[in-house]
């Protein structure tokens, strides 16, 4: 077959024009006709043809991640041995590869779409569009209860993450992964950050994925960045020595980042490629630049795998994870680390800090919840009971419940409200055979728990559902529900004076 065949053929399946005329056989044929004059094509003048084309292909990035499950570790087997062996053809490494690969995945599974997103040229991915949101603006209040506005609705799949005093919001879509920001009654699209963080300035912290290649499989996995965003440009944050993967989780007023990163490259390991191991990260600004440095004092475990999660303005950190497990919850203070308490159970989550040093989370307390259909279940598949707690000063105090057994807190600001879930004594039922506790949101202040909706107007037709976040003027970011239309928004509950 000559060059310009060859290229023929290749542009013929780019465009995918030979699809539906093509068996599997005829298209298996094509490639072993096309292997050698392409093979040449690849080392030579054509080279968007090649393996680095992999590497940029839009379809590769859809479909890592998304494609889950042993189909999505199969195909991705099967990507990079094609890959591997169109540069390796003349070698019996890429022979055998693809043979495996076509024997477990199936003709129908690599001809001729992957041929094809072997062969294509790189394309820029589509921009995803900022979030349709509906009904910004809309209110209800009533004298002596909290005003709940709605600042984002009939938006599915959104995910908003936090609240600074200046009511600006941060999140993600789960379709596209997209970030946003809402700001004075609009959405700005943040494209591929993934925000974590925002303080009272705007900066906002977060991560960004790219594509990156795991030697010796030849296939491509997806990597986060640590990154800040400022006046609509980000920036992508220095990793440690060797590596480049990390997350930066948290920001406060001062500028400071905490979060994790790798000390080396990513790993190749089966079934899937491994980051390496979590570093608790500080990232601060000097002199306009970037730095990245360690949390002193921590152990070197090299098998521990921790977070940074939070700080306050005192630059005290929460640390989760140092235990080798992700059960741990630690302080951090200028090198100094604090374990803290359980209510009598294995794990502690601790979720969030304000600047009086008082830390918020879940904790198990030793006991098993108790539903409708538990005694159906072994005592090791039942769930333990967890509870919001409150620490301070190395006192651990159980912030109780709506009247069930379990329940978690959320986020604490700094005049000391605490909001969260806690169970009621009501169940819903998946089956006869699987029972769960019915949770509502609430807020904790001066040692009283209250039910959130207890402080919405009884006539305002909408339900808080779901609390995420409060800030130091006594707003509480939110999920509702139209109790009309059964529809949610994203909404700001400002608490009554």
């Amino acid at each position: 077959m000559d060059t310009d065949s060859a290229v023929a053929i290749a542009d013929d399946v780019r465009a995918g024009r030979c699809r539906a005329a093509d068996t599997c056989d005829e298209s298996l044929g094509r490639i072993e006709r096309l292997d050698p004059t392409l093979n040449a094509l690849l080392e030579t003048t054509h080279e968007p043809y090649g393996l680095e084309t992999l590497e940029n292909s839009p379809t590769r990035k859809r479909t890592h991640g998304e494609v889950q499950g042993p189909y999505g570790m199969i195909k991705n087997f099967a990507i990079g041995a094609l890959a591997l062996r169109t540069r390796t053809i003349n070698s019996l490494c890429g022979p055998v590869l693809c043979l495996i690969a076509v024997g477990i995945a199936g003709c129908p599974l690599l001809m001729p779409d992957l041929l094809a997103e072997l062969l294509a040229p790189p394309q820029p991915s589509p921009k995803p569009a900022p979030p349709a949101c509906q009904e910004i603006g809309r209110t209800f209040t009533a004298q002596g209860f909290a005003s709940v506005t709605v600042i984002c609705g009939g938006v599915f799949g959104s995910d908003p993450r936090k609240l600074n005093d200046r009511s600006e919001v941060i999140g993600d879509l789960h379709v596209d992964r997209s970030g946003f920001l809402i700001a004075d009654g609009m959405v700005i699209d943040l494209g591929d950050l993934n925000p974590t963080g925002i303080n009272d300035a705007g900066l906002i912290a977060g991560s960004f994925t790219v594509p990156q290649r795991i030697a010796p499989a030849a296939t491509t996995s997806h990597f986060d960045r640590p990154a800040v965003y400022e006046d609509g440009e980000q920036t992508q944050l220095p990793a440690f020595p060797g590596g480049e993967i990390g997350r930066a989780l948290a920001i406060n007023n001062a500028g400071t980042l905490v979060g994790w990163a790798v000390n080396g490259p990513p790993v190749f390991a089966l079934p899937f490629p491994s980051q390496g191991r979590h570093i608790p990260a500080m990232w601060h600004r000097v002199e306009g630049q970037w730095q990245i440095t360690t949390l002193d004092g921590l152990p070197d475990d090299p098998y521990s795998w921790a977070d940074a999660i939070a700080l306050n303005e005192r630059e005290q950190v929460l640390v989760r994870g140092l235990d080798g497990q992700s059960t741990g919850s630690f302080l951090w203070e200028t090198g100094v680390l604090t374990e803290l308490p359980t209510l009598g159970g294995a794990w502690t989550e601790a979720r969030d800090i304000n600047d009086a040093g008082q830390v918020v989370g879940q904790t198990s307390n030793g006991q098993l919840e108790e539903t409708p259909t538990s005694d159906r279940l072994r005592p090791e598949d039942r769930s333990q009971v967890r509870r919001a707690f409150l620490w301070q000063d190395g006192v651990i105090s159980d912030l109780g419940t709506l009247g069930g057994q379990s329940s978690q807190a959320i986020a604490i600001n700094n005049l000391g409200q605490v909001i969260g879930q806690a169970d009621t004594p009501e169940f819903g039922f998946f089956s006869e055979f699987a029972s769960y506790a019915i949770d509502r949101p609430f807020l904790w202040q001066e040692g009283v728990m209250v039910d959130l909706n207890d402080l919405v107007p009884p006539d305002a037709g909408v339900t808080i559902t779901v609390v995420v976040d409060i800030n130091d003027v006594g707003q509480i970011l939110a999920w509702a529900r139209f109790v009309e239309t059964d529809e949610s928004a994203i909404v700001l509950v400002d608490l009554p004076d």
